[in-house]
């Protein structure tokens, strides 16, 4: 029994240690990638110069969250971006997912249909919308027909509406795909259940259906956040890096810091935009513990 008991914990041993070397490649990777440079990364955040490196302390924080004008405001304009952007993409998402799977459209077209912006390539993306919204596009070629004077779209305060109209037609499609998968792993006999007991489409979906989703819904509010920094390559390809106002982000901010060698700015920026990340993330993570928790 004794030597039946070893053999058993020998096994176990010889497993788990074939598992982390499985695993060993992606901890070294992720280590060597992320979180050397972000070490370095801190460091520099506290001092000047490039090669003869100067400590400041926490100057460079003070001068950015304080007096950089840019900084700030490329922050202000993230924040409006996703609080404009992530909620409508959602909604719409959901409204779409849940219309698709009730049987009012079931062609496979709708549902193929809705990944094409994801395949097609990022520079072709920019060249359509860019012919719809340049000076000589067809909303202004449609416009001058009536009389009314060209609207430079992307250097007006219409340009963040236009860049969180891209972002969710870029992103609709992935996350339909996410909440379909989603309304298929409910028991249609919840649904039909509560239609017997006389509740209204309406009222079933919001005390059957949205309960139930709710894991798929914050695995997509994640995946939208994430994809919402990625929303950089649209807006610098169709207005460089230096654009108006209104659409000047974050990563703005960071590619000209780079480009200028401001190494140091350029950390401190990464600093605190990771905190800031990583304190949306607890939220995040938070609620959706205490919802696991209350169901």
């Amino acid at each position: 029994m004794a030597v039946k008991r070893i053999t058993l914990k020998k096994r176990k041993t010889r497993k788990t240690v074939t598992a982390l070397l499985f695993v060993l490649p992606c901890l070294l990777g992720a280590f060597v990638l992320y979180v050397i440079p972000m070490l370095i990364s801190f460091v520099y955040s506290f001092t000047q110069g490039v090669g003869q490196l100067t400590f400041v302390g926490l100057d460079n924080y003070i001068q950015l969250l304080s007096q950089n004008g840019a900084f700030l405001l490329s922050l202000k304009n993230t924040a409006l971006f996703s609080i404009m952007g992530i909620p409508l993409l959602i909604i719409i998402s959901l409204f779409l997912a849940n219309l698709l799977n009730t049987g009012v459209s079931k062609m496979t077209f709708f549902r193929s249909a809705m990944l094409y912006p994801m395949i097609i390539p990022g520079a072709s993306v920019v060249m359509v919308w860019q012919l719809f919204l340049n000076d000589d596009g067809i909303i202004n070629g449609f416009l001058s027909k009536f009389g009314i004077d060209p609207i430079s779209f992307l250097n007006s305060s219409w340009s963040i509406y236009i860049i969180v109209i891209i972002f969710i037609w870029k992103n609709l499609g992935y996350n339909v795909i996410l909440f379909m998968t989603g309304l298929n792993a409910i028991p249609p006999e919840y649904r039909e259940a509560a239609q017997l007991d006389g509740a209204s489409k309406f009222r079933t979906f919001m005390q059957i259906t949205l309960p139930l989703l709710k894991p798929t819904t914050f695995f997509v509010l994640l995946m939208s956040i994430i994809n919402s920094l990625k929303i950089f390559r649209e807006i610098y390809q169709m207005s460089g890096g230096y654009p108006n106002d209104n659409i000047y982000f974050v990563q703005h901010f960071m590619n000209n810091n780079f480009e200028n060698l401001n190494y140091s700015r350029l950390c401190t920026a990464a600093v605190i935009l990771s905190l800031i990340f990583s304190v949306i993330m607890f939220f995040v993570f938070r609620l959706e513990k205490k919802s696991t928790e209350i169901d």
